[in-house]
Parts: C-alpha cells; sequence; structure tokens
C-alpha cells in the first residue's frame, strides 16, 4: 500500500516540475531567483517548505500542472 502512495507522491512532484520547466521564465529572471535560492538559508527553506506542504496537500494532477505555472509567474 505504502509503495502506491510512494509512487503517487513521487508523480506529483514530477508533474509539478514538469509544468515549472514549461514555463518560459526569461533567464535573467531565472538567474535572480536560482541566486537567492542558494545565497539566501531562510529564503530556500522558507519556499522549498511551503512548495513541499502545497505539493504533499493537492490530491489531483491538474491541480499541479496549474501549480508549476503559478510557480513560474512567482519566479517571473
Amino acid at each position: 500500500m505504502s509503495s502506491i502512495r510512494e509512487k503517487f507522491n513521487l508523480k506529483k512532484y514530477l508533474v509539478f516540475l514538469e509544468h515549472f520547466h514549461k514555463g518560459e521564465i526569461a533567464e535573467e529572471n531565472y538567474n535572480d531567483f536560482k541566486n537567492r535560492i542558494n545565497n539566501d538559508k531562510k529564503y530556500h527553506d522558507e519556499i522549498l517548505e511551503k512548495t513541499m506542504l502545497i505539493i504533499d496537500r493537492l490530491d489531483e494532477i491538474n491541480k499541479l500542472k496549474i501549480l508549476g505555472r503559478i510557480f513560474v509567474k512567482y519566479v517571473k
């Protein structure tokens, strides 16, 4: 039973990442975001924790696709 749940959770993260990477983000915006994530531990932890919490709570794949696109907008 837990392997089914683990597979679904993995699928949720993969769908989110797939739709995040489909979004077109200007290189400058992406680099700014990446630098802030890499240089600000508090910001890094906050973004990671909130994103993981939201992904864990979502139970439909379509919602994860939308979340990926929303995250692209956030980075922009």
